[in-house]
């Protein structure tokens, strides 16, 4: 593989990366109206709900793309 695809595979994973964590933000921020249940309470007026948890899937897949070698184990 030559410098050049590799560069354009670490932009292109850095791409979805930021794709991720955006969406993520963006979600956190609209999904009031369909919280749901409270499935961890942090503080007594914040809590993890299960409209968070698509926010959390896309944070963790995120972490898992910048912290793990393309092509590597």
């Amino acid at each position: 593989m030559c410098v050049a695809e590799k560069r354009r595979g670490l932009s292109a994973r850095m791409a979805v990366v930021i794709f991720l964590v955006v969406a993520g933000l963006t979600w956190l921020l609209v999904n009031h109206p369909v919280e749901g249940r409270v499935l961890v309470i942090i503080t007594p007026t914040h809590g993890l709900t299960t409209a968070d948890l698509p926010s959390m899937a896309a944070f963790v897949l995120a972490a898992l793309l910048v912290w793990r070698r393309p092509g590597g184990r």
